[in-house]
C-alpha cells in the first residue's frame, strides 16, 4: 500500500571521497601507459570551475582530447562529477563536452585539488607507486596522516616517535609506512626522521594537499601553517560534552598526536566564575600528580 518512493539516496561526503579515492586509484594505474591522463582532466576541471564561476565563455564548444576520450578511468571520472558528451561527426572520438551546470556533489574542488597534487608527484614514481597501493584510506587515518605531516611540515622541531599515540598504528600498516618512506620519512631508534630535502619536502606537501581534500574533517588551513586546535582525530573535542564530564568555557584541552594534552585559552574566553575555577584548581592537581606519578 505504501510502496518506496523512487528516489535515489544522495551519498553522504565521506562515501563520495570514497568514491572518489577508487578514481584516483583507477587514474594512478592509467598513468604509468598515458602520463598525460591527469595534466589533462586539471586543465578541463579548472575550466569547468571557471565555467561555474563566470558566464564568459560558457557557450564557446569544447572538444575532449583524445587521450581522455581513450580512457575509460577518466570518463567515468567525469560522468560521475556531472560532465556529459555529445558525439560530433560519424567518429565517436569526435566528443563535445557538455559542462555541469552545478557543483551536485561537491566534488569538483576536491578532485581538482588532488588531481593537480598528483600531477606533480609523478615526478616520482615510488610516489605514485605507493599511494595507489595504499588507496583507499580510512577517514581516521587520513586525519592521523594529515596531523602527523601537518606538524612535520610547520614544526619540524617537534620530535616524533614511532611509540606516539598516533604514530604508531601508522608506522605499523605496512603500505601507510611505505607511503610515508617515499616522502622522506624513515626510523632512527624511537625517533621518526624526515629527510629535509628539498625535493622530499615538496612530495610532503603535495601528499599533505592530497588528504586534505580527501578528509571529511580537516581545515585546508593544515597545509599553509599548524593549529593544534585543529588536530586530532574527529570527535576528540566533542568528548566532553558527554555528562560525566565538566566542560570548562574558559579551557580547552587539545590532545595532541604524542601523548600530551595541550591546554588552550583564547584572550577573547569567558571570564571565569567561582565554580570553573575550583574545577580548573583540580585538574592541575590532578595533571601534577599524574605526572609525579610516571617520573
Amino acid at each position: 500500500l505504501n510502496p518506496k518512493a523512487d528516489v535515489q539516496e544522495v551519498a553522504s561526503k565521506e562515501e563520495n571521497l570514497t568514491i572518489l579515492q577508487m578514481h584516483v586509484k583507477s587514474l594512478l594505474l592509467e598513468n604509468n601507459k598515458n602520463p598525460q591522463i591527469i595534466p589533462g582532466l586539471v586543465d578541463l576541471l579548472n575550466s569547468a570551475l571557471k565555467r561555474l564561476c563566470s558566464r564568459e565563455n560558457n557557450d564557446k564548444p569544447d572538444k575532449l582530447s583524445e587521450v581522455t576520450v581513450g580512457s575509460h578511468s577518466a570518463l567515468d571520472l567525469l560522468k560521475w562529477l556531472g560532465f556529459s558528451f555529445n558525439v560530433t561527426g560519424t567518429q565517436s572520438t569526435h566528443l563535445h563536452i557538455i559542462f555541469p551546470y552545478w557543483d551536485t556533489n561537491e566534488m569538483l574542488v576536491p578532485t581538482y585539488d588532488v588531481l593537480n597534487a598528483v600531477s606533480e608527484l609523478v615526478s616520482s614514481p615510488r610516489c605514485i607507486s605507493t599511494l595507489y597501493e595504499v588507496l583507499p584510506l580510512t577517514q581516521n587515518n587520513i586525519s592521523s596522516l594529515i596531523d602527523l605531516m601537518s606538524i612535520t611540515k610547520h614544526a619540524p622541531e617537534i620530535q616524533l616517535k614511532v611509540t606516539d599515540l598516533s604514530v604508531h598504528p601508522l608506522w605499523h600498516h605496512n603500505k601507510i609506512r611505505a607511503l610515508l618512506s617515499s616522502i622522506g620519512f624513515h626510523q632512527v631508534g624511537l625517533l621518526l626522521i624526515h629527510n629535509m630535502t628539498l625535493i622530499h619536502k615538496t612530495h610532503l606537501t603535495c601528499m599533505l594537499q592530497i588528504l586534505l581534500s580527501l578528509s571529511c574533517h580537516k581545515s585546508p588551513v593544515l597545509l599553509s601553517r599548524l593549529d593544534v586546535n585543529l588536530l586530532g582525530q574527529a570527535g576528540d573535542n566533542t568528548k566532553c560534552k558527554e555528562k560525566r564530564f565538566c566542560k570548562l568555557l574558559s579551557l580547552r584541552p587539545v590532545l595532541l598526536p604524542r601523548n600530551q594534552l595541550r591546554m588552550c585559552t583564547s584572550w577573547l574566553s569567558v571570564i571565569e566564575m567561582g565554580n570553573e575555577m575550583h574545577n580548573k584548581m583540580k585538574l592541575a592537581k590532578s595533571m601534577s600528580d599524574l605526572r609525579n606519578h610516571h617520573r
